[in-house]
């Protein structure tokens, strides 16, 4: 029955660190009840147990919050909503052609600075126009700005895209193909 209660404690955390941050020093929260046992010993399973599900609850914030991208020069998302920057990438999947538009995924992404590319970590969707046609694993050179997805009405669109590993998106970016056939599938 413990394991029961243990695991609703840690999806609870994991639910809980959706909505808030908590710095892994408050673990010791969990330390508090242990205090009991010298005035209620004969109560120490339930003690003990106690401490067991408020560390659970406690972790499962931690766990999730550190599952979070760090968003550090380094990083894609960085450079959201700034200046527009030049990026190098790769298409990694097959572009998601609309009716007046196409989505492409750009993966393995180098941002140009002073003269010099330097590798960033993340993804960036980017919204192009249906034509000219993009190909998985074309090498694309963009200029334009990123932004930060957002809501669409009662949609949670930047929640759907983060739920894929994607915090930036790119409108209408000045496009040039500089290379093909860089996919991962070229190898299969």
């Amino acid at each position: 029955m413990l394991l029961i209660y243990l695991s609703c404690a840690w999806i609870t955390g994991i639910l809980l660190g959706s909505k808030f941050s908590l710095y892994p020093v408050w673990l010791d929260l969990a330390l508090i009840p242990l205090p009991l046992l010298f005035f209620y010993w004969h109560k120490k399973k339930l003690i003990v147990s106690a401490s067991l599900i408020i560390l659970a609850l406690l972790g499962g914030i931690v766990r999730f919050r550190s599952t979070l991208p760090v968003a550090d020069e380094n990083s894609v998302q960085f450079y959201n909503d700034k200046a527009a920057v030049e990026l190098k990438g790769t298409i990694s999947q097959e572009p998601d052609v609309r009716d007046k538009s196409t989505h492409i995924y750009l993966a393995h992404i180098q941002i140009k600075t002073a003269d010099k590319w330097k590798q960033l970590n993340g993804q960036a969707l980017l919204f192009v126009p249906r034509f000219p046609e993009y190909k998985y694993g074309d090498v694309l050179q963009v200029k334009g700005k990123l932004e930060t997805p957002q809501a669409i009405e009662d949609f949670d669109y930047a929640g759907y895209l983060a739920n894929q590993g994607i915090y930036s998106t790119m409108l209408s970016p000045k496009i040039t193909v500089t290379g093909t056939g860089h996919g991962f599938r070229r190898w299969l």
